[in-house]
C-alpha cells in the first residue's frame, strides 16, 4: 500500500532572494573591498514566525572591534513587508526603522543606508584605526 501524500507543491524557485541572501551579497561586496582590515558578517536567527539578519563589522586589528550596520526582520513566508533598521542612525529617528514592502524598496533603502555619509564615515574612521594600529606596531 501506496502512502498518500498530502503536503502539496514544494517546488523551491531562486527567482526571489531572501532578505538574508541580498545582505550576504552586500557583506560580500564589503569583503571584497576591506579585507583583512574590516570583516562583513551576517548573522540570522528565527525567533516565531519571523528572521532577524544583522550585516555587522568586525575589525581583528581592534581586539575584534564589532558594529552592527543594519538589522532587517522579516516573515517567514513571503518576506515582505519587512523592517529595515539603521543600526547605525539615531534611535530618535523615525528613518531609523523603515518598512518596505517589496524587495525592490528593500534594496533601494538599504543602498541608500550602505553608501550614506554616516556608513561611509564609520568605515572610513575604522579603516583609519588599523592603518595607525599597523604604523603603531
Amino acid at each position: 500500500m501506496v502512502t498518500p501524500d498530502y503536503w502539496g507543491d514544494l517546488q523551491v524557485t531562486t527567482e526571489q532572494l531572501t532578505p538574508a541572501q541580498i545582505i550576504q551579497e552586500q557583506a560580500s561586496a564589503l569583503n571584497e573591498r576591506t579585507s583583512p582590515h574590516i570583516r562583513a558578517s551576517v548573522t540570522t536567527f528565527g525567533l516565531e514566525r519571523r528572521f532577524h539578519t544583522t550585516l555587522a563589522v568586525t575589525v581583528p586589528s581592534l581586539n575584534r572591534y564589532h558594529l552592527d550596520i543594519v538589522t532587517v526582520i522579516y516573515p517567514l513566508r513571503d518576506y515582505y513587508p519587512l523592517v529595515l533598521s539603521d543600526d547605525l542612525g539615531d534611535p530618535d529617528d523615525e528613518r531609523s526603522d523603515m518598512i518596505c514592502n517589496s524587495e525592490q524598496e528593500f534594496r533601494d533603502e538599504l543602498h541608500q543606508i550602505l553608501s550614506s555619509n554616516r556608513t561611509t564615515d564609520t568605515l572610513k574612521s575604522l579603516l583609519l584605526l588599523t592603518v595607525e594600529e599597523v604604523l603603531s606596531l
